[in-house]
């Protein structure tokens, strides 16, 4: 059956949204009681679903439309305008905080601007080859994903459409991925930097779009279940994933908990039970929009916003700003009290995201995607059964 290619899964947007807040309390580092669930602490794995989420429903929406050198460009540059504006932004920022910095020194701008270092985060190649610029780290997922794009918009011309063989190029690549990770992560934590952060993002993002193969070869989006059954099927893969992010998380095991994800997206993806049917609120479908801005924000916000309580309780110690545990910060010596600050801080994440996403991401990703598409304009949104609403092509799908 031909299917609509220019659709987006609303429960998927929310996860990805959800996804986002969750990794911005698990980078928090405070002691309170969301910190302590174990798929906060464990929210590294997270990032993998990031990956995962993405390369499924860019499957979806590419799969039978890039099959030549021209499409992979057209792909390119549409993966351009999501990423490099908000990406460049960023960076800008973190840049004149660091020449601020540089001001007291003897080091140059000039020098800090034609270093190595800085050009490797301009291209996005700071994750696998390293640098020494502490800035805006969240974002060697972005980098690493960035470059997989590339690979997979190649995968898709040289298999032209033919599933089978396009579906063996996945399962070949995220096998061969596992086996980088398992070898170069033996206690099974995902905390490392250099190549092997490439190998991270190919290995789920495989797994993402074989999940999305599986997902069209079984004609899931036409069949249909009975709503109580659906949800039933719904509340046991949230459950699963909770669980095994919280059991293995932080064990040799992790490395093997991504292989759940394809089967967790293509359930919430076919979204017949009332789980997913919560997933397409409006406000939760919002947070997915701004995910990328959330995730490429935080870092800086967090920097700042640190700068600023430890200046104030330097000066005034009405704060009871204390470190409980290494790394674990407390406000006012009460955990419910550091809880009610982390959760002020994720509302100003969110509120600047919205700000980002308004005046700067959407627009500048307007622009660059009429450059090559003159004319494009919004079409109003058509749902699905399925819960896919069918939108123009000038609405990127939102990145990790």
């Amino acid at each position: 059956m031909s299917r609509n290619r220019s659709a987006v899964f609303l429960p998927l947007e929310s996860v990805r949204g959800l996804c986002a807040v969750t990794i911005v309390y698990h980078h928090l580092k405070w002691s309170h009681w969301i910190g302590d669930l174990g798929v906060v602490a464990n929210a590294s794995l997270l990032v993998e679903l990031f990956f995962a989420l993405s390369s499924f429903v860019m499957a979806h929406r590419y799969l039978d439309r890039i099959a030549d050198a021209g499409d992979w460009l057209r792909f390119m540059w549409l993966r351009a305008a999501r990423i490099l504006p908000l990406h460049l932004a960023v960076l800008g920022v973190w840049l004149a905080c660091g020449v601020h910095e540089l001001a007291a020194t003897d080091t140059s701008p000039v020098d800090l601007v034609a270093s190595p270092d800085f050009l490797k985060r301009v291209f996005l190649l700071h994750a696998v080859f390293g640098s020494d610029l502490p800035w805006n780290i969240p974002s060697w997922s972005v980098a690493v994903e960035a470059w997989t794009y590339v690979a997979f918009g190649g995968v898709l011309v040289a298999t032209a459409s033919r599933r089978r063989t396009l579906a063996a190029v996945f399962a070949a690549a995220a096998l061969a991925a596992f086996l980088v990770l398992a070898l170069a992560m033996p206690d099974g934590i995902f905390d490392f930097t250099g190549p092997a952060t490439l190998a991270r993002c190919i290995y789920a993002f495989s797994l993402g779009a074989l999940g999305y193969v599986a997902f069209e070869a079984l004609g899931l989006q036409d069949r249909h279940m009975p709503v109580a059954a659906a949800t039933c099927v719904e509340i046991a893969c949230v459950a699963a994933l909770f669980a095994t992010i919280t059991i293995f998380g932080d064990s040799p095991y992790a490395v093997a908990v991504p292989i759940l994800f394809p089967a967790f997206l293509c359930v919430l993806a076919w979204g017949r039970g009332l789980v997913s049917s919560l997933l397409r609120l409006r406000w939760l479908v919002g947070l997915g929009t701004l995910s990328y801005s959330v995730y490429m924000l935080h870092a800086g916000l967090w920097a700042v916003g640190m700068r600023i309580v430890r200046a104030l309780d330097e000066r005034y110690a009405f704060l009871g700003f204390s470190e409980t545990r290494p790394g674990q910060l407390e406000f006012f010596g009460s955990t419910p009290a550091t809880f009610l600050v982390a959760t002020g801080f994720v509302g100003i994440v969110l509120l600047s995201s919205a700000a980002t996403y308004r005046f700067l991401e959407r627009p500048a990703r307007d622009a660059m995607r009429r450059w090559i598409e003159p004319g494009t304009r919004p079409t109003a949104a058509a749902a699905s059964p399925t819960g896919a609403v069918a939108i123009s092509d000038t609405r990127a799908m939102p990145t990790a």
